[in-house]
């Protein structure tokens, strides 16, 4: 026990270190990846890409990758969809820092506070520790969970817009490029940032199917298949757009309708919280109190 918590803090140590800025030299690629990528700094197919600062740094992150939960697949697809750039090593490592930042505190604040008392460390605070790792590992999931939820809320808020926006220039006789660089200079956001990512694909030689195809694992919703779905047919069988993205954009209104319900029950037991607990007590007490005075008054 006395050599495993040195140990422990020597590891978090070393993590924390490893990640100072001047363990991370700027170099050249990095310089010229947002130039290259030219779409908010987006990684570039024709930079390499880059572990961190070494090899120390990489042999960390396939320690990440073989010590914490696999599926990198899975995490490669919500840091795709949350609109986060890192890599799944990199998130790993991150994970595999915070586990153990948060092990080390905890066998601080009990080895701290076991010889301010005169004692010795016992079981419980190798459960602590152990806790503290599993709450810094699960927190930085959790942090990634937040952020892909509020990417997907954004994401059912701007997508009616762009959809009618989108069929205003095809209408107008754009082609889908072009209608969509329109679009995504015009609407920013997340929609309009992962428009000028398509256009800027294709603009590289990408196939406009496939940036496409492409675009549902960077924007979560359904919304957005269906319109992948659509303007594919329509450009492989040459099928008419507008209508299909009129009657699409009508259905993502009427689904914000619903959501807007559905979050407006959910919401309303809520309410009752304040109502029952905070106001009915203050109204019951001072309806009562005039009428106890009184009978305190009255009765001797």
């Amino acid at each position: 026990m006395r050599l495993l918590i040195p140990l422990i803090a020597g590891m978090g140590i070393a993590l924390l270190v490893s990640g100072l800025p001047p363990l991370h030299p700027t170099r050249f690629a990095h310089r010229v990846e947002p130039y290259l990528s030219g779409l908010g700094g987006r990684p570039s197919a024709l930079v390499a890409a880059q572990g961190g600062a070494g090899p120390y740094r990489a042999r960390l992150q396939r320690l990440a990758m073989q010590t914490l939960p696999s599926g990198p697949n899975a995490v490669r697809e919500r840091l795709l969809a949350a609109g986060r750039s890192e890599t799944v090593e990199s998130f790993r490592l991150d994970q595999l820092m915070w586990a153990t930042g948060g092990g080390c505190c905890v066998v601080s604040l009990g080895l701290a506070g076991r010889l301010a008392g005169g004692g010795r460390l016992g079981p419980p605070v190798v459960v602590a520790a152990l806790l503290g790792a599993v709450s810094g590992w699960v927190f930085v999931d959790r942090r990634l969970a937040l952020a892909l939820s509020r990417r997907r809320e954004r994401v059912r808020q701007e997508l009616p817009v762009a959809l009618d926006l989108l069929t205003l220039s095809i209408m107008a006789g754009e082609a889908i490029p072009q209608a969509f660089a329109r679009v995504g200079s015009s609407l920013g956001g997340e929609v309009g940032r992962e428009f000028l990512f398509v256009v800027g694909s294709v603009r590289g030689g990408v196939p406009m199917v496939q940036a496409l195809r492409e675009l549902p694992a960077r924007l979560p919703g359904t919304g957005v298949a269906r319109l992948t779905d659509a303007l594919c047919v329509g450009i492989e069988r040459g099928a008419p757009l507008a209508d299909t993205l009129r009657a699409q954009a009508d259905d993502m209104r009427a689904e914000t309708r619903r959501y807007l319900l559905e979050s407006g029950g959910r919401r309303e037991v809520l309410m009752l919280i304040p109502v029952v607990f905070l106001i009915m007590p203050t109204i019951v007490a001072f309806t009562l109190l005039p009428g106890l005075v009184s009978l305190d008054l009255l009765v001797p």
